[in-house]
């Protein structure tokens, strides 16, 4: 009797959802009808709520996909890869996506050089040969969507990223083949390998690359700062995992500007880290060459081939990016001014979202939010958390400051003073008060000691099970 009223309940809050979202102009809230229920119901409550909102939200071709609904309801990523995965496999016959479809995939840099070459010029050339088959969509962005597919010559699953049908313009074109030839001549650990640039059987544009795993830093962030209890050793470790997947990011764009690329577009959605460690940072779709002012020379970095700068790609007062992390050159439309220090903002951004849990800029109203990056108004980051470390406020703080020439000038300088800070030395940013550093040297030292302490009961035990083993013998 208690299942079936227990059935009857979890029915009608089905229900009462897929009734709200036909009587308001507003999306209902998931979260809001898992409140009341029992922990032991929610998960297959949630189930039947996100298979209704995926119904609907794709019906009124509203944005979701793997990293919308993740980034929300955290605790659930195994639900929702299988309802999305569901959706799209009992919808793929009704759609243009077919899940056993192949790509006529030619390498073109194998039939042209890439240099000099557009893209309509290099989407139009090579030799056709199928290699790639989809298994199923990935992934869905503003410009382009996700496949998971696999490459029959390599024996491997890969992700395919195309331009949506409505973009498949000439610019849209070059702007997306340009991002895949980017890419891939980026060849750095944290960077997504791209394996082959082509055409599928349609002659849509496609590019190939690594099939990675893991979640966004975004949703990693969002975990760390959920309100739950956790022992402070543990909630220490997973903070500086979190800072050292962040220094793997800084060392990204150092190895980018080092090539003459600036990213443009960092921030927390577009990073992903993986169970081992594994950090990557993603798309590259908005990125440019440095003004020759800016580039540093490396003799042992080339400079990236076949990617240019052209006025209708980067026109002057154009705002790109994510306003909540863009630097205030990029949202007063400065793009001749947007240089290295813009990603050295970017890394700021990204770090005030990993030290409160929260985007340095928020607000309904998208031109508002522009206006207070120009200003610079946002709250202090112990102003949102009191626990965070005062030297990493600073390290932030001077990585996101409004005026380019006061930030760090290049990425691996930020990264540095975060390592100083992890290994209990004196950030440069930060200055110090005679107790802080004396505290400091102190945490130091004691973290030595435990080590030696630790290090001579060993030897000790050692020794002591020999003497025991002996005695026995004699016994």
């Amino acid at each position: 009797m208690r299942d079936s009223e227990d059935a009857s309940r979890l029915d009608s809050i089905c229900g009462q959802f897929d009734c709200a979202w036909g009587e308001h102009s507003d999306p209902p809230h998931i979260d809001s009808y898992l409140e009341n229920v029992e922990e032991s119901q929610r998960k297959d409550l949630f189930k039947s709520l996100l298979t209704i909102d995926v119904q609907h939200r794709r019906k009124r071709s509203f944005h979701c996909d793997h990293v919308f609904y993740s980034a929300r309801y955290p605790l659930y990523l195994d639900t929702i890869d299988l309802v999305l995965s569901n959706y799209d496999l009992e919808n793929a016959s009704a759609g243009p996506v077919e899940t056993t479809s192949s790509f006529a995939g030619p390498i073109l840099h194998d039939t042209l050089p890439l240099k000099g070459r557009t893209g309509i010029e290099a989407a139009k050339s090579g030799t056709n040969f199928p290699r790639f088959r989809k298994v199923r969509p990935f992934a869905k962005g503003g410009m382009g969507v996700v496949y998971l597919a696999y490459d029959e010559d390599i024996g491997r699953e890969v992700l395919l990223k195309q331009i949506h049908g409505g973009l498949n313009n000439e610019a849209a074109i070059k702007r997306f083949v340009q991002e895949g030839k980017l890419t891939g001549q980026l060849e750095h650990p944290c960077i997504v390998p791209v394996y082959a640039i082509g055409r599928d059987e349609n002659g849509d544009v496609f590019y190939a690359m690594r099939r990675i795993h893991g979640i966004t830093l975004s949703q990693a962030i969002g975990l760390f700062h959920q309100k739950r209890p956790l022992l402070p050793i543990q909630r220490d470790q997973r903070f500086r995992k979190l800072l050292q997947s962040f220094m793997r990011v800084c060392e990204a764009v150092e190895y980018a500007h080092r090539r003459g690329v600036i990213h443009r577009d960092i921030k927390p959605l577009n990073i992903i880290t993986g169970a081992l460690g594994e950090t990557f940072l993603l798309d590259w779709g908005l990125a440019k060459r440095m003004n020759v002012s800016d580039h540093p020379q490396f003799p042992q970095y080339t400079e990236i081939e076949g990617v240019v700068n052209e006025p209708e790609m980067t026109g002057s007062g154009a705002i790109l990016g994510t306003p909540a992390y863009m630097s205030p050159e990029q949202a007063m439309g400065r793009t001749d001014e947007v240089g290295r220090r813009s990603d050295v903002y970017g890394l700021g951004a990204t770090l005030y979202k990993l030290l409160t849990g929260e985007a340095p800029f928020s607000d309904e109203n998208a031109l508002r939010m522009v206006q207070k990056v120009r200003a610079g108004d946002f709250r202090r980051p112990r102003s949102v958390w009191r626990g965070i470390p005062r030297p990493l406020e600073a390290i932030c703080l001077r990585a996101m400051k409004l005026e380019p020439w006061l930030r760090y000038t290049t990425p691996l300088e930020l990264a540095m003073e975060i390592e100083a800070w992890l290994a209990h030395e004196p950030v440069p940013s930060y200055r110090e008060t005679f107790l802080e550093s004396t505290l400091r040297q102190l945490k130091g030292v004691k973290l030595l000691l435990i080590a030696f302490v630790s290090f001579v009961l060993g030897i000790f035990a050692f020794i002591a099970a020999i003497t025991f083993g002996a005695a026995s013998e004699m016994f």
